[in-house]
């Protein structure tokens, strides 16, 4: 249980930090979100998975209020596949942001075909968890230094390992790795 508590308050203190700081310094709040991320964002991403090349492409990211004001237009593209196999080219994903209680940071992506996903924003941070088929995907878009940064981490769903259990100790699976997306995107001015 004293091993539990530990990674519990940890994980605590990772979360809470970057806002402990900015109230230590005495920097203003943050922009709103998500009105601050309106806007065309773009860079280079890679894809890692264990034993295999590294893939590399472009990823964008743009952001819009919506006409009737009740969410953001939210396009994630994927284009410029390096190495990506024939007929697998751009993907462009269109989503709608929406909130659900914006004052707890609480929002859901809408796909527009039955998944919505439920995601939270704290700090500079959008996090989203979700479960696809045998897969569990860790997804966080971080405002950093004029930039959105995306982290993206696919773990296995069935246990690799379960240990603990004795001498006090609590059971703890843990999980095969998948895949790891990361990319920069920096603000571009769209192309006429």
């Amino acid at each position: 249980m004293r091993a539990l508590l530990g990674i519990v308050v940890l994980a605590t203190a990772v979360l809470l930090l970057p806002t402990l700081r900015a109230e230590e310094s005495g920097d203003a709040a943050a922009p709103a979100f998500p009105d601050s991320w309106v806007g065309h964002w773009r860079g280079p991403a890679t894809l890692s998975a264990p034993g295999r090349p590294d893939l590399t492409f472009t990823m964008e990211l743009r952001v819009t209020p919506l006409e009737d004001g009740e969410g953001y237009a939210w396009l994630v593209a994927f284009r410029d596949h390096a190495g990506a196999d024939p007929g697998h080219g751009d993907q462009v994903h269109s989503h709608v942001l929406r909130p659900v209680d914006a004052a707890k940071g609480h929002w859901q992506v809408d796909h527009r075909n039955s998944i919505k996903l439920d995601s939270f924003f704290l700090g500079n941070a959008l996090h989203t968890r979700f479960d696809m088929g045998q897969n569990s995907l860790d997804a966080r878009y971080v405002m950093q230094d004029g930039a959105i940064e995306f982290h993206s981490t696919n773990f296995r769903r069935s246990a690799l390992s379960v240990t603990g259990g004795k001498e006090g100790a609590p059971v703890v699976s843990s999980y095969e790795l998948g895949a790891v997306q990361s990319a920069r995107m920096i603000r571009v001015e769209d192309e006429e």
